[in-house]
């Protein structure tokens, strides 16, 4: 059994996008000097995980015009066949086999999010899911999460954080309902894991996301997961968003439509955000703050 077709079996694919993805595959398979392409942009990953990932997904996308398929599914196709060596990776820093199977499954959430907007199998931000694969994100239960630094300093409803300062950024993966018992589950599986990098220090969680935007408590019911994430935060900004650039996430589509009417209302949350976005409203931004001693 190829890696291709027992990494969809093991992490439970769709079967229409397991049959796609094998047969863009073979494609590949069948172009010697292409795969030999694809072959070496894996081994220079194997070589260094701080590869110039850029340029090698540059090439992959050469490798998928030359050989007719999508650039996205051969980079989808690319990151499966980097998982043995991240496996490899995990085992030698003695990385939890959990973390490893939720890190991975971004490929999975990724895979149904380019076939929403796409039409198609693939990835279509691979740019980002590559720091799974550099092991600086991980997936820890139902969140995700990597490191990073304050860009400035942020002073505001009590909260006082300086730029430079360390904090955890939270990612909210596609992976189903936001259920708010395995978010704080996984915020407390996430403390244990990044303790140590804050010392004597409390560990500082923040996420940038509609999510957190304070209109949500104006659009949406009272009881609602994403009423309950937000109040885990402190929302220190909110920001405009005149593009909309995250409708995409909840409707699966990059354009706005003349009549939001045309929006896909299928669920409680789409029928909210398109009677909000009728009203000549945006989809907007929040920055929050949350504070484990």
């Amino acid at each position: 059994m190829n890696l291709i077709k027992e990494f969809c079996r093991k992490y439970d694919f769709p079967a229409n996008s397991t049959e796609y993805l094998l047969n863009e595959y073979n494609i590949l398979l069948k172009n010697k000097e292409c795969y030999k392409a694809f072959c070496e942009c894996i081994e220079l990953y194997k070589k260094d995980i701080d590869f110039d990932s850029g340029l090698v997904f540059e090439r992959i996308e050469n490798i998928a015009i030359n050989i007719g398929i999508k650039p996205y599914t051969l980079d989808l196709l690319y990151l499966i066949s980097l998982t043995p060596h991240l496996r490899e990776l995990y085992e030698a820093n003695g990385i939890d086999e959990d973390i490893y199977n939720q890190s991975v499954l971004d490929l999975k959430w990724k895979n149904q999010e380019c076939f929403d907007v796409y039409g198609y199998y693939g990835i279509f931000v691979g740019w980002w899911t590559i720091g799974f694969f550099k092991l600086k994100r991980f997936g820890i239960g139902k969140l995700q999460y990597n490191k990073r630094r304050f860009d400035r300093d942020i002073n505001n409803k009590g909260i006082v954080l300086k730029k430079g300062d360390l904090y955890i950024d939270v990612h909210i993966p596609s992976n189903g309902p936001l259920d708010y018992e395995k978010c704080r589950e996984s915020y407390k599986k996430a403390y244990g894991f990044f303790k140590k990098d804050f010392g004597d220090n409390p560990v500082v969680f923040c996420c940038h996301s509609w999510i957190l935007s304070s209109n949500n408590k104006k659009m949406l019911p009272e009881k609602s997961n994403i009423h309950k994430f937000m109040s885990d935060y402190t929302i220190v900004s909110d920001e405009k968003d005149e593009k909309n650039s995250n409708l995409w996430r909840i409707f699966g589509t990059f354009e706005m439509p003349e009549n939001p009417n045309e929006l896909l209302q299928d669920t409680s949350l789409r029928k909210a955000v398109a009677a909000w976005l009728k009203k000549g409203n945006t989809i907007d931004v929040g920055f929050g703050v949350m504070i484990m001693p």
